[in-house]
């Protein structure tokens, strides 16, 4: 997991091949004009989902992995608690191959990520997103999703 502002998103470009064109969808676009939903940035290797969405309460929610994409979690408005941890310190159900979606259980970790800060979920880190910090939020959010 990384946590950063997006002023430092060139610091990360090597970490994958994908990523210096993710981060620059990031920077360069307004979403202020897009509405919620999908957009293909390199066919099936490099998508957005644009989310509009108020914060909820942990109970609502679920710890969750991906195994054939990386997240790139960027706050567009709104402020959000996240939660994360190591997949081996979790216990699993089973892997939905179909929604490229794992739940989990566990004792997770906690960072609150507001507007122009973004969050990289790996493969191995387990993330419970969009929980809010005392009230629920309106939050706008991009997902980019980068195939591993």
């Amino acid at each position: 997991m990384i946590y950063d502002h997006i002023l430092n998103a060139e610091k990360y470009y090597n970490l994958h091949p994908l990523f210096e064109k993710a981060f620059q969808y990031l920077t360069k676009n307004d979403f202020s004009t897009f509405k919620p939903g999908k957009y293909q940035i390199e066919q099936d290797s490099l998508f957005a989902l644009v989310n509009n969405y108020f914060s909820k309460d942990i109970d609502e929610s679920f710890a969750e992995s991906h195994r054939k994409y990386i997240d790139i979690q960027f706050v567009i408005s709104g402020k959000e608690r996240m939660g994360f941890g190591l997949i081996d310190d979790f216990s699993h159900e089973t892997y939905d191959s179909e929604k490229d979606l794992q739940k989990h259980t566990g004792k997770l970790n906690f960072v609150d990520v507001e507007k122009n800060r973004f969050i990289i979920f790996f493969p191995n880190d387990i993330h419970m997103p969009g929980l809010q910090i005392e009230e629920p939020e309106e939050i706008v959010k991009v997902v980019v999703k980068v195939a591993v």
